[in-house]
């Protein structure tokens, strides 16, 4: 899975469906957005089961495939935050936004309840808001370890005081 590709199409949904938002990457080395706005994070990939190990191919080449589940953590800032976070949830049942999600290889497992995180920012409370929504992918990688297409075999006979009677050798060789 390409991360930089999953990120835009997280990107894109947020984007589109907060429309009165600026939406931006959390922990970013950058001045914060104008209000309304919202941060978006991943964090704690995981792998679902034990990865699948292909059989090498006749170039040598080797699939590791395995399931991945992470989290999307989101925070509305400013307006309103409780209503614009319950926009987002309930926008993941839309079915343009689930073949979106499916065409860039995201499924979404479930949500998180939303927290009201409102808070104050003097001289007035900040009205915020927080989800979280488990997210799965496939994620594969490609190994070339190479094939071994010649075996040299070199058999020593000994006698029983080690001493060697003879020696015999064998080539095998394998085509592909």
């Amino acid at each position: 899975m390409d991360w930089v590709s999953l990120k835009k199409a997280l990107w894109t949904w947020a984007s589109t469906t907060d429309s009165t938002a600026t939406v931006i990457w959390a922990q970013q080395n950058a001045p914060f957005p104008k209000m309304p706005a919202l941060t978006m994070r991943l964090y704690s990939v995981s792998s679902v089961s034990p990865d699948y190990v292909s059989m090498a191919d006749n170039g040598g080449r080797t699939l590791i495939t395995g399931n991945r589940e992470f989290f999307c953590e989101l925070q509305a800032f400013g307006g309103d935050a409780l209503g614009r976070m319950e926009d987002l949830r309930m926008s993941l049942n839309l079915d343009t936004v689930k073949t979106a999600l499916v065409k860039a290889g995201i499924v979404v497992v479930d949500t998180e309840p939303i927290l009201n995180t409102s808070a104050l920012n003097a001289p007035q409370i900040e009205d915020r808001a927080s989800m979280d929504v488990r997210l799965r992918i496939a994620h594969e990688l490609v190994d070339v370890p190479g094939i071994i297409d010649t075996v040299v075999l070199t058999r020593t006979y000994k006698d029983v005081d080690d001493r060697i009677i003879s020696v015999d050798t064998s080539t095998i060789t394998v085509n592909p």
